[in-house]
């Protein structure tokens, strides 16, 4: 695994995957970003398969995963304090911060030194550039780091106007939204405080890669048959199988060698930021809508910073409830944004995986590749 150096100063790099250039001069390089327990390495499946599409991908360690700088008992003070004073939360809004600045750096740093192709267009075919995708509670860094890019040197905008034309929210969890806990959801990692973290982790890792059973109107893109009601979605997960389910949790597909690569599970040290934000869910919220919204909507990026930049929400039908519940919330949004401005122009664009869970890019590389590969097209 590589690593880049984000911040000389105070010796902090990012390690990741590169899966190299295609043979060609106006690939598409997306930046992909990890979620909660599961390293940048659960992404290696989709690595054989970019250059038959025309995509170079770079899959980042965050701060406390393998490869990367450790956070600092300093940085992580900001866990310690559970208060919801204007200074406590000035202290969380810095934290999301950094971390969106070290990615907007990472990106920035990397387009340069492998003189990335810009984005370019022919007969109204866009090729080259520069995507963002955030799985998961990845997003609460992509979403920082786009919102970053607005106070960066006006060389760095300029490049990123240049390049970044796509960013994808992959199963965007609740908290990266701003939403607030779902009525029903239980999450060991958040609503467990008897449990101790290192056993709230397994428990997590298992009922994330479940496969779900929602009803078909609570998980669709039809606004005429849309529901939002929590009871219309699965908060259990399944027994292992039954009821005509199928699968088990993606997680069981994977080899001890795999887990140990993936997954940060005792004995390993967990990501103490990740679950401490889980814990701390409602204190975070309002923070990481701020920034959120201004990637996905706000005028600043989408009509004059970013005007390459088209965003897409991709969500599997099977997927866990406190990721299924943030399609509402982005539908909801976009919405409102296209009455608010009075277009009919969508600002987000939305695919359905059916049949797909969380770990579409584990149990299913070459349809999760296919999907990427037409979203950039």
């Amino acid at each position: 695994m590589q690593s880049l150096s984000v911040d000389e100063k105070a010796s902090v790099h990012l390690s990741f995957l590169d899966s190299g250039p295609p043979q060609s001069h106006n690939y598409t390089t997306i930046f992909a970003v990890h979620g909660l327990l599961f390293s940048a390495s659960v992404f290696k499946k989709l690595l054989p398969l970019c250059a038959e599409s025309n995509i170079r991908l770079v899959a980042i360690n965050r701060r406390d995963y393998p490869g990367s700088t450790a956070l600092t008992e300093e940085e992580l003070e900001v866990f310690s304090d559970n208060s919801d004073s204007a200074e406590q939360n000035g202290r969380r809004e810095e934290f999301i911060r950094a971390r969106g600045l070290e990615l907007m750096t990472f990106m920035n740093v990397f387009i340069q030194k492998h003189d990335l192709p810009p984005i370019s267009e022919v007969n109204g075919s866009k090729s080259g550039g520069v995507a963002l995708l955030g799985w998961s509670l990845g997003n609460a860094t992509t979403f920082s780091a786009i919102a970053s890019i607005s106070s960066a040197p006006e060389a760095t905008r300029k490049r990123f106007s240049a390049y970044l034309r796509t960013l994808i929210l992959l199963e965007p969890a609740l908290v990266p939204l701003g939403m607030k806990p779902l009525p029903g959801s239980w999450v060991p990692t958040r609503d467990a405080p008897g449990i101790t973290p290192s056993s709230a982790a397994r428990l997590m890792a298992m009922l994330v890669t479940a496969y779900y059973t929602h009803s078909p109107d609570a998980i669709s893109l039809d606004p005429q048959k849309q529901v939002r009601d929590p009871a219309k979605l699965e908060h259990v997960a399944p027994a292992l199988p039954s009821d005509g389910q199928t699968h088990t949790p993606s997680i069981y597909s994977m080899s001890e060698e795999d887990m140990s690569e993936i997954v940060l599970l005792p004995p390993r040290p967990v990501p103490r930021a990740d679950l401490g934000v889980s814990r701390q869910a409602a204190l975070w919220i309002d923070a990481h809508h701020v920034n959120y919204y201004k990637a996905c909507f706000s005028e600043e990026f989408r009509e004059k910073l970013l005007l390459n930049m088209k965003v897409v929400d991709i969500i599997g039908d099977k997927t866990v409830s406190i990721v299924a519940a943030g399609l509402w919330r982005v539908w909801d949004d976009n919405e409102k944004e296209k009455r608010i401005r009075n277009t009919s122009k969508d600002f987000v664009e939305f695919r359905l995986m059916k049949g797909f869970n969380h770990f579409m890019h584990w149990d299913y590389p070459q349809e999760t590749m296919a999907v990427l590969a037409e979203i950039l097209s």
